[in-house]
């Protein structure tokens, strides 16, 4: 009997790669301790709030449930996008504390260019207002007591009196008062316009900030993308040990197909360690656009990509004219290295995009489907209706295909695709309720 084998994220829990939910507090915790990231930090504690608020209104128990890491992404990458939806036009105002997270800061104003403009209005001012030529020292009045002075003095050159300068002092006074007024008078006047002024005064007023159109939970959703470097890259191979069993089916057939839903890196590492073939097909597919068929080891169909891909423009030519994406695998090294961005895709809402090959590997999956007999499966909690499209397709095709589930809590689940798998009778479903390693144990020897 052909086997072929679906891999979720339960696969991979007892690797140490947390699952759907405990990503969630992963990635929380990995932008809380940067204090870069102390923003994004607010913003994913203000979603996934929101998303437990929405499973207390359900009737759920949002302390129990958690926050699954995909639908956080998807409520970010709606709250990024919330502008150009279809239902835009009839949201008449978001959460408040969306906008606020949203605004765009402004840069910071020139304030030496500021503070130059105002000092070079007011001191234009001042020097405006004071008279343009020295003014002759005093006036009529002033003159006059200075003479009376000086012929008193000269009739009685031995006799000063202090009264003889009173009349002196006071013109004098009276003369600073009035020269005075008539500084403060030219400084009331309404000052020339100064067009330096006006555009540095200008530009600082207009320094507030602005509406960021989903700026900040683009950013967020693309440092989600990145940081998943650093939670589910696997270096140690005794870590996937217990994944061994799923080699089992090579010894009766040449070639096992094995599709994951997961980024990390084990199957890889498990083939590597057991010298076994193992293609993901994704160099053919950036060379041709088409997922080769492998005759023997293992293909292995990332169906959400890799954490050890990454996605560029390939050249255009005669042959292939049309912009395209080429895909390649990188080091361990370069998955580490501060900013790499590894080709997934991540979140419900774009399972199906037509960016890159998860349209063809969609299609190389079903193809595979559909030469198998037996699909055993995972720690896979049917929560991806695409694939669920093709699982229920694939059991109406045949009565003798069968399927084996490997998952410890699959008779509790409410998801209702897993309802539905419950109604098969007979052989056709089997159903292991463990984890995967003590799963895998069984699964070997049943083979």
């Amino acid at each position: 009997m052909k086997e072929m084998i679906l891999l979720g994220a339960g696969a991979s829990v007892e690797a140490g790669i947390p699952d759907s939910y405990d990503m969630t507090k992963r990635i929380l915790e990995a932008f809380k301790t940067n204090p870069e990231f102390k923003l994004y930090a607010r913003v994913v504690s203000f979603v996934a709030g929101g998303l437990l608020f929405q499973n207390g209104i359900r009737g759920l128990n949002p302390l129990e449930i958690g926050v699954n890491v995909e639908e956080l992404f998807n409520a970010i990458d709606l709250l990024a996008n919330r502008n150009t939806l279809e239902a835009a036009p009839f949201v008449g105002s978001w959460h408040s504390m969306i906008d606020e997270f949203d605004k765009i800061a402004p840069p910071r104003p020139n304030i030496y260019a500021l503070y130059r403009a105002i000092y070079e209005g007011v001191t234009r001012e001042i020097l405006n207002a004071l008279p343009h030529n020295a003014p002759p020292f005093g006036d009529y009045d002033i003159d006059k007591h200075l003479m009376d002075a000086f012929l008193q003095i000269n009739k009685s050159p031995n006799y000063i009196s202090s009264s003889m300068f009173k009349n002196v002092s006071r013109a004098i006074g009276q003369y600073v008062v009035k020269i005075t007024n008539d500084w403060l008078q030219r400084l009331r006047k309404t000052p020339r316009p100064s067009i330096n002024f006006q555009c540095e005064f200008q530009n600082a007023i207009n320094q507030v900030p602005k509406p960021g159109e989903g700026q900040i939970f683009d950013e967020v959703a693309e440092y989600m993308i990145r940081s998943l470097a650093n939670i589910v890259w696997i270096k140690d191979s005794d870590k996937i040990l217990y994944l061994c069993p799923l080699l089992e089916p090579l010894k009766n057939q040449h070639k096992l197909t094995i599709a994951t839903l997961n980024y990390d890196n084990s199957i890889e590492l498990l083939t590597e360690t057991n010298h076994i073939s193992c293609s993901t097909g994704i160099e053919k597919w950036s060379s041709s656009g088409n997922f080769e068929m492998v005759e023997k080891g293992i293909l292995l169909l990332k169906l959400h990509g890799s954490i050890d891909w990454t996605s560029s423009t390939g050249q255009q030519d005669e042959n292939r004219p049309l912009p395209y994406k080429t895909i390649s695998r990188v080091t361990a090294e370069t998955v580490k290295e501060a900013g790499f961005r590894p080709a997934v895709i991540f979140g419900h809402r774009n399972k199906l995009t037509a960016d890159g090959p998860f349209l063809d590997l969609l299609r190389a999956f079903q193809r595979e489907l559909g030469q198998t007999e037996r699909l055993t499966i995972i720690g896979y909690s049917f929560g991806d209706v695409h694939i669920n499209v093709y699982l229920s397709n694939w059991l109406n095709q045949n009565k003798d295909h069968k399927i084996r589930i490997i998952e410890p809590e699959f008779q509790k689940s409410q998801n209702e695709f897993a309802q539905q798998l419950k109604t098969i009778k007979g052989e056709r479903l089997e159903i292991i309720e463990e984890k995967a390693g003590e799963g895998l144990r069984i699964f070997s020897s049943l083979e």
